[in-house]
């Protein structure tokens, strides 16, 4: 056997230890390198805002509450209430108010009746809805922009509170407006809130038997009270989030809170003084339909001109169906395919409130956007 010679073994072993060193630090370097951006970028990815930033108010103009009632156990009657207010606190407290004066039902003399036998309104002047939201349902919808969920809510009638659970879907439209949406009828039963005499005085009178429920809906649209604070990264992260295609019920929630808004409408609610050609303030709503149209691309839209009383019934049509093809031809010349726009005019024939008023008459001049196939 050969021995080697000592002044060897620690050459070997000085250049053993000098190599694991350099490897050490060429490791060390690399990790440093690799994990310098993430640590840059951790306060920004972490950074918390508060969904309920300056409070949140109604906007009762694109908004609705109403209800059904069932007679001789086969006719529905939909009703609605005109006067709405509502607020989200800057702690998420929720309080929604309707008028029961306000009660519509498209029938003067049913109005008179539900106001005076039913609702008792010279005691009772207010349905009031409150709910407490949890702050992180709405940090949520910055990586979802449609979130459903089952909310606790108490319903203040008559003098009488009761909690329900509630089914809904929450639609952020951008990043200061959200849309409130039950995804189907609740039921509310009548006797607990003691409007159970009242039912009984209005079969009488009205000589009709009415099922002991009445079935609520709601589609709510709120905005933020001023512009929140946004996380520097929030931009590009709502972008990225967002780019992609929609699911049927997505498109569907998307495209009835943008038809809900009201921003394309008639005078002083989008088009200009000539009556049929838009205004510049209709652009933001025509790029919100726009990102829907491109995003559900498997589903033709039908845009819907509506109009209030004014002239003749031809007249109406033809207005309703002017304002409608304005519509699809911003959409056109965005790129959208004509052949998956729908154009409808429906004249005078369809209101959302009687036209007894100027602001009545100004809510049913309006257009209207719907899923197809």
């Amino acid at each position: 056997m050969h021995s080697s010679h000592p002044m060897s073994h620690s050459i070997r072993s000085v250049t053993l230890r000098k190599l694991c060193t350099w490897a050490r630090l060429i490791l060390m370097a690399l990790i440093t390198a690799l994990a310098a951006p993430l640590v840059a970028q951790s306060p920004r990815t972490t950074q918390a805002i508060d969904p309920f930033e300056h409070g949140w108010t109604l906007n009762a103009g694109s908004s609705r509450l109403g209800f059904a009632t069932v007679k001789n156990d086969r006719i529905a009657e939909n009703n609605r209430f005109a006067t709405l207010s509502g607020r989200i606190e800057p702690d998420g407290q929720v309080r929604l108010a309707a008028d029961l004066e306000s009660v519509d039902t498209g029938i003067d003399i049913r109005n008179v009746r539900l106001r005076f036998i039913f609702f008792e309104t010279y005691l009772y002047r207010e349905a009031v809805i409150t709910a407490r939201l949890d702050p992180t349902t709405l940090s949520a919808l910055a990586r979802d922009p449609r979130l459903e969920l089952t909310q606790e809510i108490t319903l203040s009638l008559h003098g009488v509170s009761q909690t329900f659970r509630v089914p809904m879907t929450i639609t952020l439209l951008d990043f200061d407006r959200v849309a409130i949406h039950a995804l189907h009828p609740v039921p509310v039963p009548m006797d607990p809130f003691g409007l159970d005499p009242g039912r009984q005085q209005l079969e009488s009178t009205a000589n009709v038997k009415i099922l002991p429920l009445v079935f609520v809906t709601f589609d709510l649209v709120f905005q933020r009270d001023r512009p929140g604070s946004r996380p520097p990264s929030a931009s590009a992260s709502r972008q990225t989030a967002t780019a992609g295609p929609m699911s049927r019920p997505e498109c569907l929630a998307r495209i009835s809170a943008l038809s809900r808004l009201g921003d394309i409408g008639f005078d002083d609610t989008g088009f200009d003084d000539a009556g049929t050609t838009l205004a510049p303030r209709s652009a933001r709503t025509l790029d919100k339909l726009h990102d829907i149209a491109t995003r559900c691309a498997a589903y033709r839209i039908e845009i819907a001109g509506h109009v209030a009383d004014d002239g003749s019934t031809a007249r109406q049509r033809d207005i309703s169906t002017a304002r409608a093809q304005a519509v699809a031809d911003a959409l056109i010349a965005r790129g959208i395919a004509s052949d998956r726009l729908v154009v409808a005019g429906y004249g005078g024939a369809r209101p959302i409130v009687p036209n007894t008023s100027d602001e009545n008459r100004a809510q049913n001049r309006r257009i209207e956007f719907r899923l197809l196939n």
